[in-house]
C-alpha cells in the first residue's frame, strides 16, 4: 500500500519541514520589454513549504503566499495574504485528490468548490517561486531531460476563483525549458540544479516578459515575519523573548518565554504540542496556533510559558522523526529546568501542558522525575502505541469505503486494513521513532506519576477516542496521582468545535480558534494548583 494511503489511514498530520532540508532562497524581477518593473518576487522554499512575497511599483501592500504540503495525504494547501503582516485579507486554496476548495480566510468558510484532475498542484498568478516548484517536479519526478516532456493539472488561485488549467514543460537542449499554460508561454535558462537563471516571454494576456534573476541574499533578509511572529500583540499585559535550550549532543531548542506584566514570580508552565514536528505555535494548518493561544491567555491570568519548535522545525536543531518519547521527554525535562533557572520564574510553582503525544511526553518527563507540581493533559491516549494504530487504521478505512455499497464495505474495510498493516511494517522497520512509538505504553508512565493532573479530552475525538481519558485517568489514580477527567461537547482532537471529529473535514472548518471552554479549563486547573 502506498505511505500516502497509510497516512489518511493513520490520520498522520502534516509535518513542517525539517531543519535538515535544503534551504532554497531566490528573488526575481519581471520586466517589461522596456525594461520597466512589472513586479518583484522573492521567496525561501524549505522541504515542501514556501513563503514567498510579491511586490509591484507602485503598490503599497505586498502579496504573500504560503504554501505548504503533506505529500504522504496527497494534501496541498496555500494561502495568499495581501497587505501587512496580518492583514486582513486572506484566502485560501486546499487540495486534495479529486478536489479543490477556496475557503475565506477572514471569515473562515468555504466560498468555493472545485472538482479536480489528479494529481493537480496549485498556483498564483505570477508566481516564480511555484512555477520553479513544478519545475523541480518535472526535473526529479518527469525526469523531463530524458523524456523531453511533462505536464500537470493546476489549479491558479484567481481573485475570488479555482482556475483549472494544465501547466506544459518541454526540454529545449540541456539547460532551457518551454513553459506553456494560461498563465504564460516562457523559455526559461536553468542551471545545473533546475534553478531558473532567467528568461523570457510572455504573461497571460500577451504581455512581454522578461525574467531576471536577482540576488540570492535578497531573499531572505527578515521579511518573512509571518514565519514567526512571536511577538506580544501591542498592549497586552506580557511580554515575550527568544529562548534557547540545549538539550545536549550540541542540539539547541529554540522558543519563546511568554512573561505576564505585574510582580514577579509568577507560576510557569511548559507547551508541549502534538505529534508530527511542529514550531513552537503547534501550527498544523493557517490560523490554527493552538500554543500561542495558549500561552497569551495563560499570561493575561498571570501564568508565565515556554513553547518550543520541536526537533529539527525553525530555531531547533537535531532530528525530530528518529527520537523516542523517553528522549523526547528528557528534552523536555531539560526545558523545565532551564524555565525554572529563568528570571520572573517560580520554580517552585512549574507545571507541563501537552497534547496527544506531547501529553505522553509530559506524563514520561514527571515519571522520569522532571519537577513539575502539575500535568494538564490534552487528548492523552491511554493505550499502547500499536493499539492506538490500529484503532486509528480501522476508523480510516471505514471512512475511505462509506459511500461503497453496504454489503462491499466489510471487505474492503479488511483489504485497506491488510494493506496498511504491511505499510505500518514497513515504517516501523525504517524509521526508529516509529518503531518506538508502537512499542510505547504509556500506562506504564502513568503508574509512576504523582502529582495531579488534569486530563482534558473533546467528546468528538477520533483520533484518540475520548473515553481513554477515563481509563488513563483510573492507571493514575492507581499510582497515587489526583486525577481530573473534563469532557467537551462537540470538541475534535485538535481542540477546535466540531460536531463530526472527522480528520478530513479539519481544513474546512469555519473557525480554527480553541473552541469555548478550552482555555478556561486549562486555566482554571493551573490557577488552583500553581498558586
Amino acid at each position: 500500500m502506498p505511505r500516502r494511503l497509510l497516512a489518511a489511514l493513520l490520520l498522520l498530520p502534516a509535518a513542517l519541514p525539517a531543519q535538515g532540508a535544503k534551504l532554497e532562497a531566490r528573488a526575481y524581477a519581471l520586466l517589461g520589454t522596456a525594461g520597466d518593473t512589472i513586479g518583484v518576487e522573492r521567496w525561501v522554499a524549505l522541504g515542501g513549504a514556501i513563503r514567498a512575497e510579491q511586490r509591484r511599483p507602485g503598490g503599497d501592500a505586498p502579496l504573500r503566499l504560503r504554501l505548504d504540503e503533506d505529500p504522504e495525504a496527497r494534501l496541498e494547501r496555500l494561502t495568499r495574504i495581501i497587505g501587512p503582516a496580518g492583514g486582513a485579507e486572506r484566502a485560501e486554496a486546499v487540495s486534495v485528490p479529486g478536489l479543490a476548495a477556496l475557503r475565506s480566510g477572514v471569515e473562515g468558510r468555504p466560498t468555493a468548490s472545485r472538482d479536480t484532475p489528479p494529481g493537480s498542484a496549485l498556483l498564483a498568478p505570477r508566481s516564480l517561486a511555484l512555477l520553479q516548484r513544478q519545475l523541480h517536479r518535472a526535473d526529479q519526478q518527469g525526469d523531463i531531460w530524458y523524456n523531453g516532456h511533462w505536464f500537470t493539472p493546476t489549479v491558479t488561485l484567481r481573485g475570488e476563483a479555482l482556475v483549472i488549467d494544465t501547466l506544459r514543460v518541454t526540454a529545449i537542449g540541456v539547460d532551457t525549458l518551454l513553459v506553456e499554460s494560461a498563465e504564460w508561454q516562457l523559455r526559461l535558462a536553468v542551471d545545473a540544479e533546475g534553478t531558473i537563471s532567467g528568461g523570457g516571454g510572455r504573461g497571460a494576456e500577451g504581455q512581454p516578459l522578461r525574467v531576471v534573476r536577482l540576488a540570492d541574499r535578497l531573499a531572505a533578509d527578515g521579511w518573512l515575519v509571518d514565519l514567526g511572529d512571536y511577538a506580544a500583540p501591542a498592549g497586552a499585559p506580557w511580554q515575550t523573548s527568544a529562548v534557547s535550550v540545549p538539550v545536549g549532543g550540541g542540539v539547541t531548542l529554540g522558543g519563546t518565554l511568554t512573561m505576564p506584566d505585574g510582580p514577579a514570580p509568577h507560576a510557569a508552565v511548559l507547551l508541549l504540542s502534538g505529534s508530527g514536528a511542529q514550531d513552537r505555535d503547534g501550527s498544523t494548518m493557517l490560523g490554527y496556533r493552538p500554543l500561542r493561544e495558549l500561552a497569551d491567555s495563560l499570561a493575561a491570568h498571570g501564568i508565565a510559558s515556554l513553547r518550543l519548535d520541536d526537533r529539527g522545525v525553525g530555531a531547533s536543531g537535531g532530528d525530530y522523526p528518529s527520537r523516542t518519547i523517553n528522549e523526547l521527554a528528557d528534552d523536555a525535562s531539560r526545558a523545565l529546568r532551564l524555565l525554572a533557572a529563568l528570571p520572573g520564574v517560580d520554580a517552585e510553582a512549574l507545571g507541563i501542558v501537552g497534547h496527544s503525544e506531547g501529553a505522553l511526553v509530559a506524563m514520561q518527563a514527571v515519571a522520569n522525575g522532571a519537577d513539575a507540581k502539575t500535568l494538564v493533559l490534552l487528548a492523552a491516549p491511554s493505550r499502547p502505541g500499536r493499539e492506538l494504530v490500529a484503532l486509528q487504521q480501522r476508523y480510516g478505512a471505514t471512512r475511505m469505503v462509506r459511500d461503497s455499497a453496504p454489503d462491499r464495505q466489510p471487505a474492503l474495510i479488511e483489504a485497506l486494513l491488510q494493506g496498511s498493516s504491511e505499510a505500518v511494517e514497513a515504517l516501523r522497520r525504517d524509521s526508529r521513532g516509529f518503531r518506538a512509538l508502537l512499542g510505547y505504553d504509556p500506562r506504564a508512565a502513568a503508574k509512576r506519576v504523582r502529582v495531579p493532573a488534569l486530563l482534558l479530552h473533546g467528546d468528538q475525538d477520533t483520533q484518540v477516542p475520548v473515553g481513554q481519558a477515563a481509563e488513563l485517568a483510573a492507571v493514575l489514580r492507581r499510582g497515587g496521582a489526583d486525577a481530573a477527567v473534563e469532557r467537551l461537547p462537540d470538541v475534535n482532537h485538535l481542540f477546535l468545535a466540531d460536531r463530526s471529529g472527522d480528520p478530513a473535514g479539519y481544513l474546512l472548518l469555519p473557525d480554527r480558534r480553541l473552541a469555548d471552554g478550552v482555555v478556561a479549563a486549562v486555566v482554571r486547573w493551573l490557577q488552583a494548583r500553581l498558586p
